[in-house]
């Protein structure tokens, strides 16, 4: 009897273990086969806001099955958050200051799966 519900909990242990690693184990692998496709940041348009200020027009594609969530966007002052982000386009009118834009640093911040946080800088892109 002892025998069974050991392993019983073994078994439920082990599911509930992979449930949980399951989001990230996939994005992972998603990410190593096409690191170009599953992510990418276009700005479209750039349109001026006032003296300080300008509106950045980006286009965010992701190209995982894998549920983000949390997702943030950072650039040159300006940021944008998506509650979720599954596979597909986005297109965001970010305000930024236009005395930072020189910086090109892009920040990306989001949760795999609602569990595990990602954080990415790329310098030199806008």
């Amino acid at each position: 009897m002892l025998q069974a519900f050991r392993l019983g909990f073994m078994l439920v242990s082990v599911m509930v273990l992979l449930a949980v690693v399951e989001p990230l184990l996939v994005f992972v692998a998603e990410a190593i086969e096409d690191p170009a496709g599953i992510f990418s940041v276009n700005a479209i348009e750039e349109l001026e806001l006032n003296e300080t200020h300008s509106i950045v027009k980006l286009e965010l594609r992701y190209g995982g099955s894998v549920r983000l969530t949390d997702y943030v966007i950072r650039l040159a002052g300006g940021e944008a958050k998506l509650s979720e982000v599954v596979r597909g386009s986005y297109f965001i009118d970010l305000v930024v200051d236009t005395s930072r834009l020189e910086e090109k640093r892009l920040e990306l911040e989001f949760s795999v799966g609602g569990l595990y946080r990602f954080r990415t800088i790329i310098e030199g892109g806008r």
